[in-house]
């Protein structure tokens, strides 16, 4: 059977006009006439004013503008059953290259894979060349304590090297660290430090008070 614009361009052709004249009885542009014709939507506008179009055309031509519409929906419904796009746009994704293909699936798989493992090298070599991240949880500056026995609390680079005054301290897979600190009476100055495989260091020092009780 055939399609609205087979039938829209042959009785155009049978009355002798052309495209200008159409355009001219119905205002359509021309570019929209012509992909009326083929068929090709992807150039026209919603279905709602196809319709219209089809409407306008069928009127100039003597056409029975009902039928023609009501062809042009039974092709367009039969189309989205069977197509994710509608008439004539596969063909005018294609002359643009836009194709779906198991080749073009396995680019767009191997180029994500590809940006994944640049991004986490780039985050690797940052993490290598740039001074390691230290946060301090505990204690806080000028905080003052009665026990002998202070917690030292934070978190770093998980690759890196921890230091509380010196003593080498654990870190878990995650980067966190805890460590059980002696005081001398009076004031305390702590030093963390945290020192990556590249010698990047970052450090953090709190002043503490060891306080008498019987005060």
């Amino acid at each position: 059977m055939k399609s609205v614009g087979q039938i829209l361009k042959q009785a155009r052709k049978k009355k002798k006009k052309t495209l200008k004249q159409i355009q001219k009885e119905t205002k359509i542009p021309e570019k929209n006439l012509k992909a009326l014709e083929s068929d090709n939507y992807a150039f026209l506008p919603p279905a709602t004013f196809v319709k219209g179009f089809i409407e306008l055309y069928a009127k100039s031509l003597d056409l029975d503008s009902q039928k023609l519409i009501a062809i042009f929906r039974r092709d367009w419904q039969k189309k989205e059953k069977t197509e994710i796009v509608p008439p004539g746009i596969e063909k005018s994704l294609i002359q643009k290259g836009f194709t779906w293909s198991p080749r073009l699936m396995i680019f767009l798989v191997v180029s994500l894979i590809l940006t994944v493992f640049i991004a986490y090298f780039c985050f690797q070599i940052k993490n290598f060349f740039c001074s390691p991240k230290l946060v301090l949880e505990k204690p806080s500056e000028n905080e003052e304590f009665q026990d002998k026995t202070v917690l030292v609390k934070g978190k770093a680079t998980k690759e890196a090297s921890v230091y509380v005054d010196a003593e080498l301290v654990d870190v878990d897979d995650k980067g966190n660290f805890t460590y059980q600190l002696k005081l001398a009476p009076g004031e305390n100055n702590i030093e963390v430090k945290a020192v990556n495989r590249k010698g990047k260091e970052t450090i953090i020092e709190r002043r503490v008070k060891l306080v008498d009780k019987a005060n």
